[in-house]
């Protein structure tokens, strides 16, 4: 492991999850915005967006059940990205809710590094779960296949993008 990772800090979260990750959801729906607009009952990307961050952390990032962390390269200590994830015990799942790697650090494996520490770490964690899933949209192909390289599979498609899953073998 080249990583290691630290929680974010309230005014950390509100930068970087309230305001840049809540603009790139903003940004990925307004690709399909006529679509959206039709299957969201006339909201706009943004009103959509701005909603469902309301309703998936109310307490920000005292949320229960979400976790938000940095990924920092052990040799440089330079930060490298972010992670934010939820555990669904209702599902027996955890969904990536977002990642990022700074452009800067793209096509170098610490993407797939940050993917397989969650991996590991809601295995080891949460051994009631089954597995974890995410969300890719159909514009980010390049996602896609590194979700696929690592092991996800399609679980549901829509107009807009994946649902895709990696069910957990256990020992």
């Amino acid at each position: 492991m080249r990583l290691k990772y630290r929680p974010m800090m309230a005014e950390e979260f509100t930068l970087l999850i309230e305001k840049k990750a809540l603009e790139g959801y903003i940004t990925d729906i307004e690709v399909y915005k006529n679509e959206f607009i039709k299957q969201s009952r006339g909201k706009t990307p943004r009103e959509f967006a701005e909603e469902q961050f309301k309703q998936i952390l109310p307490l920000g990032v005292s949320t229960p059940n979400n976790y938000f962390w940095f990924a920092i390269n052990e040799k440089t200590n330079e930060e490298i990205g972010y992670i934010w994830f939820t555990i669904m015990p209702e599902k027996k799942l955890s969904l990536l809710s977002y990642i990022l790697v700074y452009k800067q650090f793209q096509g170098q494996g610490f993407g797939t590094e940050m993917l397989t520490y969650w991996e590991h770490y809601v295995k080891r964690s949460y051994p009631e779960l089954d597995g974890v899933y995410l969300h890719v949209f159909k514009h980010n192909p390049r996602a896609k296949q590194l979700y696929e390289r690592i092991g996800f599979s399609l679980l549901h498609e829509s107009f807009e993008g994946w649902n895709m899953i990696k069910k957990f073998q256990r020992d």
